[in-house]
């Protein structure tokens, strides 16, 4: 077969509009790229031109249709995606998936461009206007995407709800479909009675759904996930505040000890010269006993915010009469905020003081730890005793105050799974045990 160069080119420039897909892709996940942006753009650049010049002339020379490369090429680039950005699969399909539903509109605008200007052209031959066409679309999606790519990073940073992640990705997936379902089989057809201005009409109302939908998940996820961290956040800030009255108190009382000491070396003197060592014994017992006896400031780790909730659950333990047992070590610098860290132990604290009271005070006990066995990832382990009493479904426990799933533990799954970590729940008698793992980095 002779080689036509045009029509090389053609097959290589309708190859090459794949490319604004790439920059869809890893624009709104720079941050978790394993390849520096600034060097793993211009690669792919000129990987991708290569593929486009290698496929176009494999597709005259074998005389393929060019589509016929197309669901081996996004699976090899799927798996390539995947293991080249550090985020959740989930997020990185529906990501995948919003980019080929956007550039499927410019493919679709490219065949009915140019059914409308040679409806009786063989399919097989090159075309310019309808590319042109197709590259301006794509290039105003990606300026757009461009524009909007930060809050596409917030929304993949902030929120972490793996049921609605395992949903989202049909609406980009159905609206590929729809668009690769009205591409012309011949060209004739589009200018058969209105049938070209049906699929304008069509093809714009599925544009703005798709739209319309990615503004409503955005909005929604933002105002639920700001919600959520607002509610934490106030969490937080009330369990410094039960630290700091705590810390006040201590300087309180460590003020009228000051006061109150020139008065007890005074008595203690008198007790002395009378050599009255007996009452001078009692004396100074009962004020020991005395000093033990105020309020005491809990210091667990380091870290403010987490040692003023601890000291919050461990007041809480001390009035309910649980035996608490706390091993905190938290490094002073991670990737996991302080509000993140508030809302794990808090769940978890939360749950084991609950369930403690439901059992006689002599069985009431929580054991907490927490350390890095490795420099990358945080342990969370906590066993509590409880009635034995537990509800689940689908491997999950349930909450036994209410009807559904157990918030709290709901919410420490999803900042395991934002922090690339796993937590596992187990009931061992009458013994609730929590494991957690996150990583710091």
């Amino acid at each position: 077969m002779k080689i036509n160069g045009l029509l090389i080119l053609n097959r290589a420039l309708e190859f090459s509009v794949v490319l604004p897909g790439i920059f869809i892709c890893l624009m709104p996940v720079e941050k978790w790229l394993k390849v520096p942006p600034k060097k793993l753009y211009p690669t792919l650049t000129a990987i991708a031109l290569l593929f486009c010049l290698t496929f176009g002339t494999i597709c005259i020379i074998k005389e393929l249709d060019a589509n016929f490369f197309f669901i081996p090429t996004m699976l090899i680039c799927i798996v390539a995606y995947f293991y080249n950005v550090n985020l959740d699969h989930l997020k990185l399909l529906y990501l995948f998936l919003c980019a080929i539903a956007l550039l499927s509109f410019g493919g679709l605008a490219n065949d009915i461009t140019e059914a409308k200007l040679n409806p009786y052209r063989n399919m097989d031959g090159y075309f310019i206007y309808g590319l042109l066409v197709q590259y301006v679309i794509n290039l105003i999606i990606l300026f757009i995407f461009f524009c909007i790519r930060h809050k596409i990073t917030w929304l993949f940073e902030y929120f972490h709800s793996n049921s609605v992640w395992r949903i989202v990705w049909m609406v980009p997936a159905l609206t590929s479909f729809c668009n690769f379902s009205m591409l012309p089989k011949e060209f004739s057809t589009v200018t058969v009675g209105r049938i070209f201005e049906i699929y304008i009409i069509v093809d714009f109302a599925l544009f703005l759904f798709f739209l319309l939908f990615q503004i409503l998940f955005y909005y929604v996820a933002k105002a639920s996930t700001e919600k959520y961290l607002a509610e934490e956040t106030a969490l937080m800030y009330q369990m410094q505040i039960v630290q700091y009255e705590s810390l006040n108190n201590y300087i309180e009382q460590t003020k009228r000890m000051r006061h109150d000491f020139r008065h007890i070396m005074i008595t203690i003197g008198e007790l002395i010269e009378l050599k009255q060592y007996e009452e001078l014994k009692q004396y100074c017992d009962g004020f020991c006993l005395s000093s033990l006896e105020q309020t005491s400031l809990y210091h667990f780790c380091s870290n403010n915010s987490v040692n003023a909730l601890l000291s919050h659950y461990a007041a809480m333990a001390e009035e309910a009469q649980i035996s608490i047992q706390f091993q905190i070590q938290i490094p002073d610098t991670s990737d996991i905020s302080d509000v993140d860290f508030c809302i794990l132990f808090g769940n978890l604290l939360d749950n084991a003081v609950c369930a403690c009271k439901t059992i006689p005070q002599s069985e009431r006990y929580i054991n907490l730890t927490a350390d890095t066995n490795t420099p990358d990832s945080l342990y969370i382990a906590m066993a509590n005793s409880f009635d034995g009493n537990t509800k689940e479904s689908g491997g999950k426990f349930l909450s036994t105050k209410r009807n559904g799933s157990a918030i709290g533990l709901s919410s420490v799954c999803t900042i395991a799974e934002k922090y690339h970590g796993i937590a596992k729940f187990t009931v061992k008698n009458k013994e609730f045990i929590s494991n957690v793992m996150l990583r710091l980095i």
